[in-house]
């Protein structure tokens, strides 16, 4: 895993309970080591960070994600690292898939 990284997403929740979903943004933002905000105009939260000492991973988010799936609409979150592979986790239409995006 590399130190540097760039991470980007966004997500949406279903409906429901305000108290665990400000549990479940905490450990997204500790997966992702940023803040989540919240965008009024598409009515999704969004987060991006470039951290040069991070200790981000794919799997991580994944399993935050994994946790929780049932309380999103949908999920997606980009890693990309200086000088490894890139990984992307997508949550939509009830299906989970991380990938690795191989470097050329």
């Amino acid at each position: 895993m590399s130190w540097e990284t760039l991470v980007v997403g966004n997500f949406r929740f279903k409906k429901g309970d305000r108290e665990l979903k400000k549990k479940i943004i905490d450990e997204i933002e500790t997966a992702i080591e940023c803040k989540v905000k919240y965008d009024r105009i598409w009515h999704e939260y969004v987060f991006q960070d470039v951290n040069w000492h991070s200790h981000v991973s794919g799997e991580g988010i994944k399993k935050v994600v994994e946790k929780y799936q049932n309380w999103f609409v949908y999920f997606n979150a980009s890693v990309f690292y200086l000088g490894e592979s890139d990984e992307s986790i997508v949550f939509d239409g009830g299906e989970l898939n991380a990938d690795v995006m191989e470097m050329l």
